[in-house]
């Protein structure tokens, strides 16, 4: 999920088992039909402000993008060599924008490497173009494990952070040479992203099961790397947050997630 801000609209694609599309103009959600789609439908979704249009890069590191009525794949030369995995899996990828490079910015294990798994590249592309900034091992604790991280770039302290990594309790920062750790107050976390009407990067304490989030997940909101429990006192917190965007032109953050502890799939 994505805000749209050239349509000034959330745009929603995918997940498991599904393909269609849905935009949200701050009251109402319309399935959309477009003529194209992205062919698999796992992965992260994201505004690229160069091109002005809402990316899905999905876990083959192929990137589409949606341009308010159809999809498209851009980037033909597909994933970097060292990314491309042609198995059923799939790699574990995050992604954001970063407007200091002017593109996208790619986390994602490296499949030309064993275990694949303890390896990762960070890449950048510019829309035609990948550029490859670094590589590290999780195993020796260099680096976030981009199967359980939310990449965001947080313009008031001019960095890119990678969230919520695995079960360590870490917040990861591009210098941009390399990752840079630090703690964080929670474990794993969910989906993140940055509020402009906050100040910061907010994301949200992660589940481990559809009961195992009591009465709401926590949310957590960083300030220049500082991080702050917010709405604590909420009695209407969400439970099994799956994604989340902020709407900057109506000053809101929008979460797609379940209401209830259980949720039945729509």
């Amino acid at each position: 999920m994505a805000y749209d801000a050239r349509n000034k609209d959330v745009v929603m694609f995918g997940g498991i088992g599904r393909s269609d599309t849905w935009t949200w103009d701050g009251s109402v959600w319309t399935q959309r039909h477009p003529g194209t789609w992205p062919q698999r439908t796992v992965g992260v979704m994201l505004y690229d402000d160069a091109l002005g249009e809402v990316l899905f890069v999905d876990e083959q590191i192929t990137v589409w993008a949606w341009n308010g009525k159809d999809w498209s794949r851009v980037g033909a030369d597909g994933a970097p060599p060292a990314l491309a995995y042609t198995g059923s899996q799939g790699t574990h990828v995050s992604a954001g924008y970063d407007p200091q490079l002017g593109g996208l910015v790619v986390l994602a294990n490296d499949w030309s490497t064993q275990p694949a798994q303890s390896t990762y590249v960070t890449w950048s592309w510019n829309g035609s173009n990948w550029t490859k900034l670094g590589q590290e091992s999780t195993a020796l604790n260099r680096g976030p494990d981009s199967a359980n991280g939310e990449l965001v770039f947080d313009p008031q302290a001019a960095r890119f952070v990678s969230v919520g990594n695995g079960s360590s309790g870490a917040t990861w920062t591009w210098n941009p040479a390399h990752w840079v750790e630090a703690p964080q107050p929670f474990g794993s976390g969910g989906p993140a992203v940055y509020s402009p009407q906050l100040g910061g990067i907010v994301t949200v304490t992660a589940c481990t099961g559809p009961l195992a989030c009591g009465d709401g997940q926590t949310v957590w909101l960083d300030r220049s790397g500082v991080w702050t429990k917010i709405g604590a006192d909420s009695q209407d917190k969400p439970v099994d947050v799956e994604a989340m965007t902020s709407d900057p032109d109506r000053g809101l953050l929008v979460v797609l997630g379940c209401a209830t502890l259980v949720c039945a799939p729509a």
